[in-house]
């Protein structure tokens, strides 16, 4: 077979490297092509939780489906029961379809296995828009038979609100960082090229969040006997409301 001439194998070198070119500009073209700096801002604040979600799991056991299944529905009832106790609205309950599953022996054939009994779940969901409410449904709901997977995750009514101004605060706060950084390096501080709160700059579109850390160490005294009706309860005096923001600035020449 011949070998390729001099001039075939330079054409095949130079589209090549075009392709390399074109390739890596591509990927290069996520980042600003002039200096620019980045920096992150952050703002925070505590609030008291005026309102709490509790989730827990109904789930039971028995030979017979119909056991099962009655068994299910005896504890649903009860739970509403509670929770009618306490106001609280239908509209403020949440129940996911029922789960069922065959229990059988444990073997190496599955299907040729005798048969436990059934299994039966339902999940649900109960938004308090009452922080009083909290306590009382909880102890509740741990004193209940086949009630499992109880969990609960407090918040503030306002927290729209507060995202706002944790916004307005952090962005201040990535802009005075800048002129910081600017004054000390001896440059001019640009215009803002791009923004965010992802934690990356490979998108700069992304949508806000707000996180939340629960202080349980600063019960006092008198919350505590207040708040608190059994050792099992724990309602955290504070909810710290978190926002991060990430700018790039540009550096004028």
């Amino acid at each position: 077979m011949p070998a390729m001439s001099h001039s075939r194998w330079f054409k095949r070198i130079a589209v090549l490297c075009s392709f390399v070119f074109i390739h890596g500009a591509g990927y290069a073209s996520a980042l600003p092509d002039f200096p620019f700096v980045t920096v992150q801002g952050t703002a925070s604040k505590e609030l008291p939780p005026d309102r709490a979600d509790v989730s827990f799991t109904i789930e039971t056991f028995d030979e017979k489906a119909e056991t099962a299944d009655r068994i299910l529905a005896d504890t649903t009832v009860a739970v509403l029961n509670v929770l009618s106790t306490l106001n609280i609205p239908d509209s403020a309950i949440t129940a996911f379809e029922i789960s069922k599953y065959t229990k059988r022996e444990r073997g190496d054939n599955y299907q040729d296995l005798a048969i436990l009994g059934y299994e039966m779940s339902r999940n649900f969901t109960v938004e308090l828009d009452n922080i009083d409410n909290y306590a009382p449904l909880f102890e509740a709901l741990m004193k209940m038979q086949n009630v499992a997977d109880v969990d609960s995750h407090f918040s503030v009514s306002n927290a729209d609100e507060i995202t706002l101004s944790l916004i307005s605060a952090a962005a201040a706060n990535a802009k005075a960082k800048a002129h910081t950084m600017a004054a000390g390096l001896d440059v001019k501080l640009g215009k803002v090229f791009a923004f965010n709160d992802s934690g990356s700059f490979d998108n700069f579109f992304a949508s806000f969040g707000v996180e939340q850390r629960y202080s349980l160490e600063a019960f006092e005294v008198s919350a505590t006997r207040t708040r608190l009706q059994s050792t099992t309860v724990f309602i955290p005096q504070t909810i710290e409301l978190s926002k991060t923001v990430n700018v790039i600035y540009r550096i004028e020449p």
